[in-house]
């Protein structure tokens, strides 16, 4: 009649351990990474390759830039340095000539005041020995009061006075001419200081020109690092977008 006879019985089925989440995770990464060896190589074949083309980048902007900033530093502050040391210069110098040309007459005048002077005095050769103004000794030139009728003693006085004078022109000329000496001095100091600091001014131009000369040498080859750079990377952005997911 088609019916099946059966009785039941029980079994008992052994189960794999219990697995905690953590255990779960860390057999699931180790299953896909297990899998995407290849994925995981090519993500870090694409992350250095862009690496590089950015470090390519930034030199050029590196370099761009402190050609930009020491281009700006020649023209506008080694330069302007310099031509503001040279036209200093040009003044000292025109200053130091025109101290000298001062000497020279002052000198003229002291001689003929203090020749005036020797030549009254009796005196003549002492012209060669006026070396500076404290030669000179006008208050030896001195006189008293004369009795009255003394033809004589006013005779000296008036004489004594001529002398005192001519001694107060020589010692004024003499001054004059100390004073020129000492402007000229002054102005050679001043040329002197001046011519070095031409000197110190083009070296740091010289040394801006080298600095400038150097980032232009080194401008042209890491723009070809970085066209190759970029040439690389974009014949690969598409593929390595994908891998960096």
């Amino acid at each position: 009649d088609g019916s099946i006879e059966g009785s039941s019985f029980a079994e008992e089925v052994p189960l794999p351990p219990c697995l905690k989440e953590k255990d779960i995770e860390r057999q699931c990464l180790e299953s896909y990474e297990a899998s995407s060896t290849t994925l995981r190589i090519e993500k870090d074949r694409c992350e250095e390759l862009r690496a590089r083309r950015s470090k390519a980048e930034d030199a050029v902007n590196n370099c761009q830039h402190k050609l930009q900033s020491s281009s700006s530093r020649l023209e506008h502050e080694s330069l302007g340095e310099l031509q503001r040391a040279e036209d200093s210069v040009a003044s000292s110098q025109e200053r130091l000539e025109a101290e000298k040309q001062h000497e020279r007459s002052s000198e003229v005048h002291m001689e003929a005041e203090c020749h005036d002077y020797n030549v009254a005095s009796g005196r003549v050769a002492h012209i060669d020995f006026i070396k500076n103004a404290e030669w000179l000794r006008c208050q030896q030139h001195q006189w008293t009061a004369c009795v009255d009728g003394d033809v004589a003693c006013q005779q000296k006085i008036r004489t004594e006075m001529d002398l005192y004078a001519k001694c107060i022109r020589c010692f004024a000329a003499a001054s004059m001419r100390d004073d020129a000496r000492k402007r000229i001095r002054d102005a050679e100091d001043l040329l002197r200081a001046g011519e070095n600091k031409v000197e110190s001014a083009r070296k740091e131009v010289q040394a801006t020109r080298d600095e400038v000369q150097r980032w232009q040498l080194q401008l042209p080859a890491l723009q070809d690092a970085l066209r190759a750079q970029e040439a690389e990377w974009l014949s690969q952005e598409e593929a390595c977008e994908q891998a960096m997911l």
